[in-house]
């Protein structure tokens, strides 16, 4: 399978015996392949291969680099090469035969206006053929309910990511200073303060706080960075081509770690006042029966 960028058509290989005898018949035209057109046809980067499209129609193809995948493609593991047309038609006007039909055009608008009403214009006229816009695929896309889908379900996690790392201290919280009010019990006969109990469980909560932000902060975009790109797919449920860049949304990063921080912030410093008040004749008197 031949691509010319604008459509795509079917050549057969002739056999290493018939390279010599077709030589000179048509110009050599420069193509990039991928690894599947090198792995099933034996040849490499450099090296020329004979096709031919029906009966007279022979020519050269120098393989002049290799990609992993190719856009518009029919996948990766589809022998494929990549033409320029107008080096295709050259070398078909050396037979003696028409040109390559370019069937895609690329218009460009000085305005939004302008682009709409020209999509309106060829596609109210069926002579001029199918048009395809920027804009048009862009909405076909956001409109795609397995797209929309996974979009949803991952603001979801972002929404409520801070909510359950919130209620997650507070139990934490609750449960370290309940198992600890005979102490504080202890504490507070020996002359400490209840600002100062408040200030120490301050203190330990914040240290756990800021200690899990952070680290949940950079496992949460280590796990991103892997495995998005594995569940990015296309239409036809492959890999996208070209491959994902990774960027990372710093300010929306440090936006939900700032404020998972300080909701957690929050509720620490309203429980150490509450779990600092102590009733020291009853824990006491549990700890003499205990």
């Amino acid at each position: 399978m031949l691509s010319s960028g604008a459509d795509t058509v079917s050549f057969a290989l002739l056999p290493p015996g018939g390279v010599q005898k077709a030589a000179g018949k048509g110009g050599v035209v420069p193509a990039v392949v991928n690894a599947a057109f090198l792995r099933e046809t034996g040849y490499g980067v450099g090296q020329e291969v004979r096709v031919m499209s029906g009966e007279e129609d022979r020519f050269g193809l120098r393989i002049v680099g290799e990609l992993a995948d190719l856009p518009g493609g029919a996948g990766r593991d589809e022998p494929q090469a990549l033409v320029d047309v107008r080096a295709l038609s050259a070398a078909r006007a050396v037979l003696g035969l028409g040109p390559v039909a370019d069937e895609a055009w690329l218009l460009a608008a000085a305005s939004k206006d302008g682009a709409v009403r020209a999509e309106r214009a060829v596609a109210a006229d069926p002579r001029l053929g199918r048009v395809e816009s920027a804009r048009a695929a862009a909405a076909a896309l956001a409109g795609d309910p397995f797209r929309s889908g996974r979009r949803s379900a991952l603001v979801l996690s972002l929404v409520l990511s801070p909510v359950f790392a919130v209620a997650g201290f507070t139990v934490h919280a609750v449960g370290s200073a309940r198992s600890r009010r005979r102490e504080f019990a202890v504490l507070r006969a020996l002359g400490v303060r209840r600002r100062q109990l408040a200030g120490v469980l301050r203190l330990e909560q914040s240290v756990v706080v800021g200690f899990a932000v952070l680290l949940g902060g950079v496992l949460g975009i280590v796990l991103a960075a892997v495995v998005l790109p594995l569940i990015m797919v296309d239409g036809g449920g492959r890999a996208v081509f070209p491959s994902l860049e990774l960027t990372v949304g710093w300010g929306w990063t440090a936006a939900v770690v700032l404020a998972t921080g300080l909701g957690a912030g929050s509720v620490v410093l309203v429980l150490s006042r509450m779990l600092a008040r102590v009733d020291l004749a009853r824990e006491l008197r549990a700890g003499e029966s205990g």
